[in-house]
């Protein structure tokens, strides 16, 4: 475990991500205001998080351990990480609209919507709400780890949540299992935002989400056959194995340990 208090704490997520506690998961005020838009992640999160060389588990403790050592020498070199969405305008064309209806259909309903038929892709909802549905029900801790030290307390703490994305993808490897593992992960904050009446930022997660996905990973969802890929891909019974170095990096974060790494191996 990284003791926290020899870390230095950068600007945006860092100081809430490393620091004890985490925070309570109650709302200072009811109040919500126009999203302030994102921040920037440190480049290397995902790499200081649980990620080795080979984009892999750690396999033994020292492999745990010499990630303290990489956070200590890379917090003096700065960010220099883009912001998640770029600033010229996304093509809404079908891809994009597709999307866009997916998250926002299903972290409605994952707020307490009924469910609804109104997706381009039916077969793509169906299969993000069972594939989403498990993935939050197994690795619940994981998920509810991560939003503790996120610490969405007020409307200024919505911005962070938009780093999440660049996490998730930042060691440069891009699968279904990792799309789908952040996507649930929006549905989990999507019912959370509505439990503390901040149900108002819902749509603000999911094109936050979308935005991301279209700026960035557009082309390789194309590549793979676009959102019926997706419905291809989950088709096989062993996907858990996309998942793994994603949701160790959670658990890191979260500060849950080896124990649960190994878990989730």
């Amino acid at each position: 475990m990284m003791n926290a208090a020899m870390i230095r704490k950068p600007a945006g997520i860092i100081p809430y991500l490393y620091t004890a506690g985490g925070g309570s998961l109650l709302p200072k005020d009811g109040q919500v205001a126009p999203y302030p838009g994102p921040v920037e992640l440190h480049k290397d999160w995902g790499t200081r998080q649980g990620y080795n060389g080979t984009g892999s588990l750690p396999s033994s403790q020292s492999e745990l351990d010499e990630d303290e050592d990489m956070d200590l020498q890379s917090d003096s070199r700065g960010s220099t990480s883009p912001p998640l969405t770029p600033t010229d305008s996304f093509i809404h064309d079908e891809l994009y609209v597709e999307t866009q209806r997916l998250l926002h259909t299903l972290y409605r309903e994952s707020a307490g919507d009924k469910k609804m038929d109104g997706s381009s892709n039916p077969k793509a909802l169906a299969t993000l709400r069972r594939i989403g549905g498990e993935i939050n029900d197994k690795h619940r801790m994981a998920f509810q780890g991560m939003l503790q030290k996120l610490s969405i307390q007020n409307r200024e703490d919505i911005q962070k949540i938009s780093e999440v994305p660049s996490m998730v993808f930042s060691d440069g490897i891009t699968n279904w299992g990792r799309i789908v593992t952040l996507i649930s992960f929006g549905a989990f904050v999507a019912k959370y935002l509505k439990s503390v009446h901040m149900e108002n930022y819902i749509g603000t997660l999911a094109d936050s989400f979308t935005n991301y996905l279209m700026a960035h990973k557009r082309t390789w969802i194309e590549e793979h056959h676009g959102w019926d890929g997706c419905v291809e891909f989950f088709h096989v019974e062993d996907y858990e194995s996309g998942l793994r170095t994603v949701l160790m990096a959670f658990a890191g974060v979260a500060g849950l340990g080896a124990s649960l790494a190994y878990m989730i191996r």
